[in-house]
Order: structure tokens, then sequence, then C-alpha cells
């Protein structure tokens, strides 16, 4: 699925987002997701590790928050007004916010590793 690549093909923080390790680092990332949520959806895990890939990047280039929320929320937006209603029924991952803060730690260090 290529959600992801076409939104960031737009965005303002490309430069930010568009490192050579990017593939490997959100397939890490979905690894990591699969070995916690056994009954992920393929769309929840690439949004989801979309997410936290890009929130990680903008993190260690110092963007604020409240700037990094609102570039996640709008692309979501965008990805979840292009798909079907079948592949909304299957997003039903009930969100944990301890893992995801510990994924985001785990990667905001491994992108600085690589920074």
């Amino acid at each position: 699925m290529s959600l992801e690549l076409e939104k960031l093909k737009n965005s303002k923080y490309k430069e930010y987002l568009n490192r050579q390790d990017r593939l490997e680092i959100i397939s890490n990332i979905q690894k990591n997701l699969l070995n916690i949520y056994y009954n992920i959806s393929e769309i929840e895990l690439e949004i989801l590790s979309g997410n936290i890939y890009d929130y990680c990047c903008l993190m260690i280039h110092r963007i604020p928050k409240q700037e990094i929320t609102r570039y996640i929320v709008e692309k979501n937006s965008k990805i979840y007004n292009s798909l079907t209603e079948k592949q909304m029924e299957k997003m039903t991952l009930e969100a944990n916010i301890k893992v995801f803060q510990f994924l985001i730690r785990k990667y905001t260090k491994v992108l600085k590793g690589f920074k």
C-alpha cells in the first residue's frame, strides 16, 4: 500500500521524513507492533507505524509537539478519507498509550543514532 509514500511527497517535512533508512525503520516498527498486537489489520499497521516513524523523525528535528500533532492529524484525516468502508471496518485496534510511548522512545533513539 502506498498511502504513506503518497502523503510524504506533499509534506512540508519531507526533508526530515524521507531518510534513506525510512523503509527499514518502518518495517522494524511494524515487526514490534505485530509482536504486541496479534489482530492488527494491515491498514492499521501501516498507519500506526508511519505515525510513529513520523513522530520520532520530527521530534529529533525539534519540531514542536503541537505542530507534529497537527501534521499527523491532517495526514491521518487524508488517509481515513481515502479508505473504503471495508477497510474502515477492519480498523478495530484499541490504542495503548504505553506501547506507543515505548516505541516512540525506542525509535527516537534509533533515529538519533543514524542522524
